[in-house]
């Protein structure tokens, strides 16, 4: 098993480089990555939100799935 910054270190590697369904796998088995910062101090919503041309080819379920993967932990640190 990685270990928490290795699994940051690949979450963020996989949203920068464009490999949102290997993001969302990783995000699915440690939920931790939702409120997970790199070195900008950004989580990967704030990285996301940049993006949103990204999102025009990708179907719109990928972009709701990865949102609400976010929500839960973002409302539970409200």
């Amino acid at each position: 098993m990685l270990e928490e910054n290795d699994r940051q270190a690949l979450f963020f590697t996989c949203i920068d480089n464009g490999l949102y369904d290997l993001a969302m796998k990783v995000l699915e088995s440690d939920r931790a990555l939702a409120e997970a910062r790199n070195g900008k101090h950004e989580t990967a919503l704030h990285i996301l939100a940049r993006m949103p041309s990204e999102f025009v080819s990708q179907s719109p379920g990928m972009w709701s799935r990865l949102i609400d993967s976010f929500l839960p932990a973002i409302c539970m640190a409200a």
